[in-house]
């Protein structure tokens, strides 16, 4: 598998999957399960997700102000410790200071640098 990985607040879930219904490649199943009550298996959403994030082109991370980040971050250090680019749209951290972090300013512009990224990677 490959593809964009996408992580954010699990709300956000309906925004990824109109991106993806709109042509973008996310790879990121837990888009599907990310309204309250649809994730019965957390155990199998966690190991799914790690190979979802090892095996992608790159992994968007998109972190508005007020939002607490938990798992997103998580996904986050094994993009890294995997090797995975990191487009990152929010508050800075220090993280961003890393090598294969790239900070974009705005969701759009992450996207479309992960797509071309995807496509230059399947071509």
């Amino acid at each position: 598998m490959s593809g964009i990985y996408v992580a954010s607040k699990a709300f956000r879930g309906p925004m990824w999957r109109a991106l993806r219904d709109n042509g973008l490649p996310i790879c990121s199943t837990w888009i599907d399960e990310s309204e309250p009550g649809q994730t019965f298996d957390w155990e199998g959403l966690w190991l799914r997700c790690l190979r979802e994030v090892r095996e992608a082109d790159a992994l968007v991370l998109y972190w508005e102000g007020g939002d607490v980040l938990k798992g997103a971050l998580v996904e986050v250090g094994v993009a890294l410790a995997s090797n995975v680019h990191v487009l990152w749209v929010g508050p800075r951290l220090s993280v961003c200071a890393h090598p294969l972090v790239l900070v974009v300013e705005t969701l759009p512009g992450a996207m479309a640098m992960a797509n071309s990224w995807a496509i230059r990677n399947h071509a």
